[in-house]
């Protein structure tokens, strides 16, 4: 599978479950987020998530909110230079 590499909120993702060997069922499971979402997430395909959505990724991979909601950030701010 091909990731985004210049979407560091999407490789976080996507290492942090391989990481603890988590399918995207499970991720899906503890999270309550739909898989196809995660997926899409991982992919670097939806860049844009909500804070709870956010909120639920930092907890199932225990990492602080802040840092995830500062990589989102990054991803929207190079999306926007991109964009001009």
């Amino acid at each position: 599978m091909l990731r985004e590499k210049s979407n560091p909120f999407a490789l976080f993702l996507y290492n942090a479950r391989l990481q603890r060997d988590w399918s995207l069922r499970e991720v899906g499971s503890i999270t309550g987020l739909e898989p196809s979402y995660i997926n899409r997430l991982e992919r670097g395909e939806r860049t844009n998530p909500s804070v709870s959505t956010i909120h639920a990724l930092a907890s199932a991979y225990e990492v602080d909110l802040l840092n995830l909601i500062e990589l989102v950030m990054r991803v929207l701010e190079e999306k926007k230079e991109n964009e001009k």
